[in-house]
């Protein structure tokens, strides 16, 4: 499995610290990361405000890209279902959405 974290401070450390530590992780990316995070993960020196070069990233990567709320209830129902991964700006949110 491939992860992506999005930021720079002690709590995507945190996540980053967690994730590899998993058996299933085989890359570990961290935009743009921190120190900490760098000894556990490839940091990418990306600003958090360039979309399109963070998703360009993540395309070369084999990331893909959604626009959920143009999805019908069951498409999106079949995406979350059967995706590795989910990246998304809603933070904390993503735990009722998911």
């Amino acid at each position: 499995m491939k992860i992506a974290i999005l930021g720079s401070g002690g709590r995507e450390h945190a996540i980053a610290l967690q994730i590899s530590k998993s058996k299933k992780l085989r890359k570990l990316y961290c935009i743009p990361g921190n120190a900490g995070t760098s000894l556990i993960s490839k940091n990418i020196n990306l600003k958090l405000d360039s979309f399109n070069e963070i998703y360009n990233f993540l395309k070369e990567k084999g990331f893909s890209k959604y626009k959920v709320g143009e999805l019908s209830f069951f498409e999106q129902i079949y995406l979350f279902n059967n995706a590795k991964i989910v990246i998304g700006a809603h933070g904390a949110a993503f735990t009722n959405l998911v």
